[in-house]
């Protein structure tokens, strides 16, 4: 769809640090700026969207009434102080981890609610067609901006993976989560990149259908393997084992658990564990210990994945690893950056049989699925993947093939601007 003299004002929140979710920002921008869609924003500078023109506040109203660069460069200056602080033992390790979260989201915060003054007193979503949060976190400036009605009703708020971590939401939730659900979120366009995820939010949290958006992940087209010999020397891993490669942030909804507990059933022998991530950002317990315990020391390794991850480095993960492990449990229904990857470098997947991540391997035939948080079906899953023949996962690359042809970024943008004239 041809997006000329359509208008976009993007917002990405401070937290949104480079990774998939950067990636998600800068290829729809880009693709956007290729259909003659006309971008402008605020953005954090990690993610390096050279293309959008900064929002300028400076010769705005907001600067009669709050001064905006001492409240978010404050917040700012505070933190970069907690990141130069040496911890002292574990406690001080953990305190030093939640105050630098918790500052980030006070100047995230107050960042939104302030520029949704700015664009309110002067009229300024008049000017476009479509006002994008990417990557929603749990906000509490988009709350305060909801409750007070400056959100402006062209404004669209981008959901990669939010689910509470309770599959039986809103019944189970207290009663504040029920007026930020129902205050907030009902005043505001929704995009989700997974169909479970929209279909929870529609039948569980029952928002308003009409204010509910879909758009599959987009996947690049350029990624390619290396010879596996090479990306194992390069990661300085020397075996013939068979690699199983988790990646991604080390949490229990992600499967961390499930992961160690696999360990004690599987063969040592015979696998070898390549996990590829970084911890929890507050809740942080040691992986490598508890591996150890279990006697894998020569079976596995875990390497520190930072936000700042190159490209080669995901070469390597992808290229050495037979296949990649998604053990996810119940709660987490939505789409699953580290599946894009895998249909972006063509390793085959086992993962959870439900929500969008089983719905993509079924339809797609990108690998097998398992029963979500049961130990042994997710054991036997690896087991029966490895004594599938070459046929069957010659099958799973072409379903890999088929997603990542299917999934485009300019099919993801050009959906962007049908929803521009959709809720304008």
């Amino acid at each position: 769809m041809n997006g000329k003299n359509t208008k976009i004002f993007h917002l990405m929140p401070q937290l949104h640090l480079p990774g998939h979710h950067s990636s998600f920002s800068n290829n729809v921008v880009k693709e956007l700026t290729i259909k003659g869609v006309i971008n402008e924003g605020m953005h954090n500078g990690f993610t390096g969207h050279n293309w959008i023109s900064e929002y300028d506040l400076k010769n705005k109203l907001i600067s009669d009434y709050i001064m905006f660069p001492f409240f978010v460069n404050t917040m700012g200056r505070f933190n970069n102080i907690l990141n130069n602080i040496s911890s002292i033992g574990i406690i001080s390790k953990n305190l030093l981890k939640v105050s630098r979260h918790v500052t980030l989201r006070i100047k995230d915060s107050l960042e939104t609610v302030l520029i949704f003054i700015t664009i309110k007193l002067n009229n300024d979503c008049q000017n476009y067609d479509l006002i994008f949060i990417h990557d929603f976190p749990r906000n509490i400036g988009l709350f305060i901006s909801s409750l007070f009605g400056i959100i402006p009703k062209n404004t669209l708020v981008d959901v990669h993976v939010y689910t509470n971590g309770n599959t039986k939401l809103p019944k189970r939730i207290n009663f504040l989560y029920r007026i930020y659900y129902y205050i907030m979120l009902n005043k505001i366009n929704i995009l989700f990149h997974s169909k479970a995820l929209y279909e929870f939010y529609e039948d569980k949290v029952q928002l308003k259908p009409d204010k509910l958006f879909y758009t599959p992940y987009g996947l690049a087209t350029n990624c390619e393997m290396i010879d596996k010999k090479v990306a194992l020397k390069n990661l300085n891993i020397d075996t013939n084992k068979k690699i199983i490669l988790f990646i991604g942030t080390m949490r229990k909804d992600k499967g961390i658990d499930l992961i160690i507990e696999s360990l004690k059933k599987i063969d040592e022998q015979k696998y070898f564990f390549l996990l590829a991530g970084s911890m929890s950002h507050i809740l942080d317990y040691s992986v490598d210990s508890l591996i150890s315990s279990i006697g894998w020391d020569n079976s596995y390794t875990r390497i520190s994945l930072e936000d700042n991850s190159s490209y080669g480095d995901y070469q390597n993960y992808f290229s050495a690893a037979d296949v990649l492990v998604l053990p996810y449990n119940k709660s987490f229904i939505g789409a699953s950056g580290v599946l894009a990857n895998a249909a972006e470098f063509g390793l085959p997947v086992i993962g959870p049989e439900h929500g969008q991540i089983g719905e993509f391997i079924n339809k797609f035939n990108l690998g097998l699925t398992f029963e979500a948080e049961n130990i042994n079906s997710f054991v036997d899953s690896i087991e029966r993947f490895f004594e599938l023949d070459k046929k069957e996962i010659e099958s799973f690359k072409i379903g890999l093939s088929n997603m990542k042809q299917e999934q485009s970024w300019s099919n993801v943008a050009s959906k962007l601007i049908e929803i521009s004239k959709t809720i304008n």
